[in-house]
């Protein structure tokens, strides 16, 4: 009997009678797979075999698809999955013939699973930069994940995520999962985001006696608190700093960013306000401040005070301004002290001096008369009287016929300067040729007259 194997190993020919039916038969060679990494890939995956005598060349099979190594060694392989491979057995083949691979010597096969192309899923957060967790693995977003479609993961992010004076609250996913869940990866490029609302904190504090609300604490992004102040007892506001300013003790804020409001309180320090002696009006920042002018100032505010030039007394007395106890004008600006302080208003007690000329126009007093401070000392004089009168005596508050006396403001006064008319003799010469001698007389006075003429001796 005669066995005969036809060409292309369709068949067995028997003694020339036919050819029976065709198995596969394979030729086992030395050499043995003991690893293929990765075991799962999409088309064109390098895979790495390992092994052992594999020889210096040979053949791969993906599932009876050849494929084309890139490098080849006795105990590795590597080769990129070729198209049209589908799952199954990779194998080594060696000694094959001249383009027949099969022919040679099979390896042992081990299982090799060929998947869809990976594809690209973006892993976000709104707003961006914020962390998130893929698999276990922690990333700032935005990330891109490059996976198989059907396969599973896990997202997940944290509910409170803090950047110094802004944080970032979780809100959702836009796939409406859980903070952190598992998703099946679709078949074509998906983005998941988390979505954040932002915080911004507010620092609120006071300097000086007060308090001022809110406490400090987060707001969302665009919120407008409303920021008092209150003072205690014994303190003013005075005004706010920082992210507010002003003196209004309740303002809106806009959260556009993490803010810092402090509010000012200044201690209250009792002024009083006075005058002496008392009665004359005076005036604070141009209001009338009636006794007891008591007021509560802030260490370091300006103030204007002012007290009247004059107060009538009625009956020729009065109270005229002399100085104010710190120096300052009769109007003046005043810094309110750290300390309670007494600003008074000093008053000098003056009377009327009436001077009159009995009759009127005979003479002249001096001084005129006017107002002089009290116990002032003046001296009174009459002056000579016009013709034909002469000072004769004071009366009022002084009297004889001493000129000038000394008077002594006592209270208001009047004085009067009396003066008299010279008296008179006549003399007739007749015939009005003659003439006549008339001696001077002892007082220094003279003869008015001349020839033909009344004369007049005084």
């Amino acid at each position: 009997m005669r066995f005969a194997a036809r060409g292309g190993g369709d068949g067995v020919e028997v003694d020339g009678s036919g050819t029976s039916n065709c198995l596969n038969f394979t030729v086992s060679g030395p050499q043995s797979i003991t690893g293929v990494s990765p075991a799962v890939g999409p088309v064109g995956t390098t895979v790495t075999i390992t092994g052992s005598g594999f020889g210096a060349s040979g053949a791969v099979m993906f599932n009876g698809v050849d494929g084309r190594p890139t490098s080849w060694s006795d105990g590795s392989i590597t080769v990129p999955v070729p198209a049209g491979a589908t799952t199954g057995n990779v194998v080594v083949i060696i000694n094959s013939l001249p383009n027949y691979p099969a022919s040679g010597q099979w390896s042992n096969g081990i299982s090799f699973t060929v998947s869809p192309a990976l594809v690209t899923y973006t892993i976000a957060t709104s707003p961006p930069g914020r962390s998130i967790t893929v698999d276990g693995t922690n990333y700032t977003s935005p990330y891109n994940a490059q996976w198989y479609p059907g396969s599973q993961h896990t997202i997940a992010t944290s509910a409170t995520q803090v950047n110094g004076s802004t944080q970032y609250l979780f809100s959702n996913w836009s796939d409406g999962g859980a903070l952190s869940h598992s998703i099946t990866a679709p078949s074509s490029s998906t983005a998941y985001t988390a979505s954040f609302t932002i915080q911004y904190y507010l620092t609120t504090g006071v300097t000086g006696g007060g308090a001022i609300q809110p406490a400090s604490g987060w707001y969302n992004a665009g919120a407008m608190p409303s920021v008092s102040a209150q003072a205690s007892s014994g303190y003013v506001f005075s005004g706010f700093s920082g992210s507010l300013g002003g003196t209004t003790p309740s303002q809106s804020l806009t959260m556009n960013g993490p803010a810092s409001v402090t509010a000012a309180f200044a201690q209250l320090f009792t002024q009083n306000i006075v005058a002496s002696p008392a009665g004359p009006p005076l005036t604070v920042d141009g209001g009338n401040c009636p006794a007891p002018c008591i007021l509560a100032w802030a260490a370091g505010s300006q103030y204007t005070v002012a007290a009247a030039a004059t107060q009538s007394l009625g009956s020729g007395s009065q109270l005229a301004f002399s100085t104010w106890s710190d120096g300052g004008a009769l109007s003046h600006t005043v810094t309110a002290p750290s300390a309670a302080t007494t600003y008074t208003a000093a008053f000098l007690t003056q009377y009327a001096l009436i001077t009159v000329v009995n009759p009127s126009g005979a003479g002249a007093v001096t001084p005129s008369g006017g107002w002089y401070n009290a116990g002032t000392q003046l001296s009174v004089n009459a002056a000579g009287g016009s013709a034909p009168y002469s000072f004769g005596s004071f009366s009022g508050a002084l009297s004889g016929g001493a000129t000038p006396q000394n008077l002594t403001m006592a209270g208001p006064l009047t004085v009067t300067a009396n003066f008299v008319a010279w008296p008179t003799t006549a003399i007739t010469v007749n015939p009005a040729a003659a003439s006549v001698t008339v001696n001077a007389p002892t007082d220094g006075q003279g003869y008015n007259g001349g020839n033909g003429e009344a004369g007049i001796l005084r």
